[in-house]
């Protein structure tokens, strides 16, 4: 990844692993209904409507990301795309495995949201 991009990268893979654990948090249920947890509150609470308005500043950052700096239009919207759909998938699998989402859980859907951006920008400026 070209040294410039790296700013960039960085603050919007933290912006849209963020909003990917509001996307786990608006579909999920609360694994451990009977114990409560840190997580508990959050996933309880979270409505679409949370996680929608969670990702107008992923995207409003992502297109004036791809305006002002190099990272071009491409990798800004394949970064915008793939988190919210691994976040459900994810969430989908945490209900199968363990019947729902922790706060672990939460935790790691913002790391994998993290990440596939990282790898998205890898992807479209590795050279």
């Amino acid at each position: 990844l070209p040294r410039p991009l790296f700013p960039p990268a960085f603050a919007l893979a933290l912006d849209c692993g963020l909003w990917g654990m509001a996307v786990s948090c608006a579909r999920g249920e609360y694994a451990r209904k009977e114990e409560g947890g840190m997580g508990a509150y959050f996933i309880e609470n979270t409505r679409f409507i949370h996680a929608a308005i969670a990702g107008i500043l992923p995207a409003a950052f992502g297109c004036l990301l791809a305006f002002r700096t190099g990272i071009g239009w491409a990798t800004a919207l394949t970064a915008l795309a793939i988190v919210p759909l691994a976040a459900l998938w994810f969430t989908r699998f945490c209900a199968k495995r363990i019947g729902g989402l922790t706060g672990d859980t939460l935790g790691a859907a913002n790391e994998i949201g993290e990440t596939l951006v990282l790898l998205t920008f890898y992807c479209y400026h590795a050279s």
